[in-house]
């Protein structure tokens, strides 16, 4: 449970100084990467993120000093892309895939071990 806390954590940090980092041009993942966390994570407190800052979630998906380089695509979202939310659910995935994986492997070789003596 520890690493919850820990993950909670980064996760708060992240959500106050999102708009700082946002303004310095970073994509959200970078943001992710740069606090530990999944792409998705952030997505899931956008929300909040722009209530607590008085702004749109959308204009909390581009990054300002990149919004020219999409031709106006995603209406004028800058360098927000779809494939980004699905790039996030993905990794979230396969990080929880591997974490089950582990864990069964684990229960397999204590079980072996058990039977071994």
């Amino acid at each position: 449970m520890a690493r919850k806390g820990k993950r909670d954590e980064r996760t708060l940090r992240m959500m106050e100084n999102y708009v700082k980092h946002h303004e310095e041009g970073m994509s959200v993942e970078e943001i992710a990467n740069f606090y530990g966390i999944t792409s998705m994570t952030i997505y899931n407190r956008l929300g909040e993120i722009a209530q607590a800052n008085n702004v749109s979630r959308e204009s909390l998906l581009c990054c300002p000093e990149h919004s020219h380089d999409n031709g106006g695509l995603n209406g004028g979202y800058g360098a927000f892309h779809p494939y980004d939310l699905i790039r996030g659910l993905f990794d979230e995935a396969d990080k929880a895939i591997e974490e089950l994986s582990s864990r069964v492997r684990n229960s397999i070789s204590a079980n072996v071990q058990e039977e071994t003596l």
